[in-house]
């Protein structure tokens, strides 16, 4: 066999075993993180919506109950009384029927109802009518034993549905909080939930809650909810799979609060495992396409290296003059061999200069080689030095125009400002005060720009109240984005953002990044700003309306990005970090939180 087919081959089989080694490894790996994602974001899922049923029932719940707590019903006459059971079904939006009874369930008043249609204007327009045996219904399901147990916390019974109610209804118990004997029942219809269940069902996944029997109150009628295998683990957050109509389905089950319901999600175990599908198909893709690469790669580089000795040997017969005495041996019939033998021949016929000139050659090239890379390496430092500079000198010139408009402005304001507040003094007119007004605003709008552009480094960081700095620095940073047809819109804030900081670098690094946003939006869009504080951390949150086009934005020095660049750099100086978003999320300012 020629070398240069062994050497093909064995490179060949070299590049090719680790290959198939790696790709098998990492199929098996993506595969089986795709599928523990897959059930994660099921129970992630069926917590959202067990967290969601919870807050809402305890809601109604309080809603009820809390009307117990301000009135001891003892000491009420029955017209007082009946009129607390009609501002009960007025208040609470979801209540259908409202009844007062006693320990034993014996009604004490008249349940109160929608009886007929109310007028389009009325504010009952969008109540569900109740009827005598609905308020009979609803006594019987009271659960009247729990809430005496308890006086104060609201008792749940189990959902039921009235047979003239489209949604399932549960009823609610509540005692006021000294026990007084007698039971407030208001029926909850709950419509709200069942919007939400069937606002996130689709074909391919259903939801459904489960009471604490293990029954379908709400989502049951979908054809991948099969509530029989997950008997067991009600009461647990749990994954289950299941097989219904000959359909195999992958499910997460979430308790609901102390209410003993649980919130079911399923979907075909299909989506689950496509994402391992297509990993394992494009893997076997990849692989085959690098299988035919390496084969590929292998033939002609053997190829390369034996063409070169091929003609070594013609070229040595040609020049074969001469006789330097020096010989290798032979051995084989391969192109090693070949080489050999044209190498004997030209040792004899070289003469030693020849080998001194060509060693000299070498060198000199090898020198030429180097050099010129030296020459391009310093060249592109030279260049990435100059578009520092550049940038550089964009920056110190706006901060210095800035500056100085600032400081010429501030005392022809200084003059007006006064002007006009002898004016009001001497005449006390509306106007003259409006202008006074204006002119202060004007003079507090240049002491924020002067701030914001000092070229001055950060002066020594005091505990500060953030909340102060976003409203100092957004009256003028929002004239500069309405000139590009951008809204910036401030949340309501929080308890003080104490961070300990420099206010006035602050301020220029949330402008900076407000700036360095804004150039990325089209005309007509919106910035949010908000702030919290979460887990030791001051978060300042930018919500565009829609994501920043950061490849096609031109900011205000002429130049891709230097705003962005320029609020990073400040940002850093002042300890914190600026987040990217990740689908769909805004982004964040991150500041150390004061202690």
């Amino acid at each position: 066999m020629r070398l240069w087919l062994r050497l093909a081959a064995a490179m060949a089989v070299v590049s090719i075993l680790p290959l198939l080694l790696a790709t098998i490894l990492a199929t098996r790996t993506a595969a089986s993180k795709a599928e523990r994602s897959s059930a994660e974001l099921l129970q992630r899922d069926a917590t959202a919506i067990a967290t969601f049923v919870d807050t809402w029932m305890q809601d109604q719940g309080q809603a009820v109950s809390g009307w117990m707590q301000l009135y001891p019903l003892e000491a009420q006459s029955e017209a007082q009384r009946q009129g607390l059971l009609r501002a009960v079904h007025r208040a609470v939006p979801s209540v259908v029927s409202v009844v007062l009874v006693d320990a034993d369930g014996q009604p004490l008043q008249p349940a109160v109802f929608l009886d007929r249609e109310p007028e389009p204007d009325d504010p009952l327009a969008a109540r569900t009518l109740g009827s005598p045996s609905r308020s009979a219904e609803l006594v019987r399901r009271l659960p009247i034993s729990e809430a005496l147990a308890a006086p104060g916390v609201p008792a749940v019974g189990s959902p039921y549905r009235p047979p003239t109610s489209a949604v399932p209804v549960v009823p609610i118990a509540a005692v006021g909080r000294y026990g007084e004997g007698i039971v407030l029942g208001a029926e909850i219809e709950l419509t709200v939930l069942s919007e939400v269940v069937r606002a996130r069902s689709s074909g391919a996944r259903g939801v459904a809650l489960l009471d604490p029997s293990g029954a379908p109150f709400l989502g049951g009628t979908h054809p991948l909810i099969d509530p029989s295998p997950v008997h067991g683990l009600l009461g647990n957050a749990a994954t289950v799979g299941y097989v219904t109509r000959n359909l195999p389905v992958r499910g997460a089950l979430s308790p609901i609060g102390e209410l003993g319901w649980s919130a079911l999600v399923a979907e075909p175990s299909a989506i689950a495992s496509r994402g391992a599908d297509e990993i394992r198909q494009r893997s076997l893709e990849f692989m085959l396409a690098a299988v035919v690469l390496a084969l590929i790669t292998a033939f002609l580089l053997a190829r390369t290296m034996s063409e070169p000795i091929a003609d070594l040997t013609t070229s040595a017969l040609a020049v074969s003059e001469g006789d330097l005495g020096h010989t290798v041996p032979v051995q084989g019939q391969d192109e090693l061999a070949q080489l050999a033998e044209a190498f004997n021949l030209m040792s004899r016929r070289l003469a030693a200069n020849q080998e001194e000139i060509t060693a000299q050659r070498d060198e000199i090239e090898a020198f030429n080689r180097e050099l010129q890379a030296r020459v391009d390496e310093r060249t592109a430092q030279l260049e990435r030095a100059q578009e520092e500079l550049v940038r550089s000198g964009q920056l110190a010139a706006v901060a210095e125009i800035g500056a100085g408009l600032a400081h010429e402005l501030n005392n022809p304001l200084s003059s007006v400002l006064g002007i006009a507040q002898v004016l009001q003094a001497k005449s006390g007119d509306a106007l003259v005060a409006q202008l006074v007004a204006e002119a202060e605003r004007c003079r507090n709008v240049v002491e924020v720009m002067t701030r914001l552009s000092s070229p001055e480094g950060a002066g020594e960081a005091d505990v500060i109240d953030l909340t102060e700095v976003l409203h100092e620095v957004l009256p003028p940073v929002r004239a500069t984005a309405r000139q590009r047809g951008v809204a910036v819109t401030l949340d309501a804030l929080p308890e003080p953002l104490r961070v300990r900081v420099d206010p006035a670098l602050a301020g220029r690094a949330v402008v900076q990044l407000i700036h360095a946003l804004s150039a990325g939006l089209g005309s007509g869009r919106t910035l949010t700003i908000g702030a919290r504080v979460a887990d030791g951390k001051v978060l300042v949150s930018l919500a565009p309306d829609r994501p920043v086009d950061e490849g096609a934005r031109r900011d205000d020095f002429l130049a891709a990005g230097v705003s962005l660049w320029v609020a990073r750099q400040l940002v850093d100086r002042l300890g914190g970090t600026v987040r990217r978003p990740v689908a769909g999320e805004p982004w964040v300012l991150e500041l150390p939180e004061a202690a």
